[in-house]
């Protein structure tokens, strides 16, 4: 996709018009971290500028890299999509309605594995499964400059737990193979993937959103 092309990727109107919309094309990622600072901040967040903006992003041609994926990353957007597993679906609900941040996704790319970590809607237990990972070809774009952007790496599901307070973790039954994310845009700051069943997550740096907090 061209960059000129990202307007029809998507819906203007749910994106606040062209004046909005040209708006957020000028500067992309500040822009959605002005709108991921204001739902830590009110709960709320525009779903039509984020769709804009993700777009928009997406034709950057920066896809997956294990130099700068690696290390720990805070969730501060998701939206499931109607395939998306039950138990997703609950903890989404609950992130999208609180202001603090409800997961972490982490990332030891020395051991090709990322640690999905997810609090309990009373904020005392946590979900955690361990993903290993291996990029693959598939799902690739050309960048502007003509160079390959890998863009997916498949995922399997080896390990999951739960703990509660104090109490010793309690291994879970939840393995699953043949999984992908598809990396459409990620830097220093931000991290935006789409799972292989429609749901879009929007990942920050842990001092990405308290810096922009300081900044209202």
């Amino acid at each position: 996709m061209k960059y000129k092309d990202y307007m029809s990727a998507f819906n203007v109107v749910e994106a606040g018009g062209w004046h909005t919309a040209t708006k957020l094309a000028a500067d992309p990622k500040t822009s959605l971290l002005s709108l991921l600072t204001k739902k830590a901040v009110e709960g709320q967040v525009d779903e039509g500028q984020i769709n804009a903006i993700v777009n928009m992003l997406q034709t950057k041609g920066k896809g997956f890299s294990s130099d700068i994926v690696d290390g720990d990353w805070l969730l501060a957007y998701s939206k499931n999509s109607q395939k998306s597993p039950l138990l997703q679906k609950i903890l989404g609900r609950r992130a999208r309605k609180s202001s603090a941040p409800e997961a972490q996704s982490n990332f030891i790319t020395s051991e090709m594995k990322f640690s999905n970590i997810s609090k309990t809607p009373r904020r005392n237990g946590e979900i955690t499964a361990t993903v290993k990972y291996t990029p693959v070809g598939k799902g690739f774009t050309i960048s502007h400059d003509g160079s390959i952007v890998v863009r997916r790496i498949m995922c399997d599901i080896v390990n999951a737990g739960f703990k509660y307070r104090s109490l010793p973790r309690l291994p879970l039954p939840i393995r699953a193979s043949g999984g992908y994310l598809d990396f459409l845009y990620l830097d220093d700051d931000i991290r935006i993937t789409r799972g292989n069943r429609g749901g879009l997550f929007i990942h920050v740096r842990p001092n990405i959103l308290e810096s922009m907090k300081k900044l209202i």
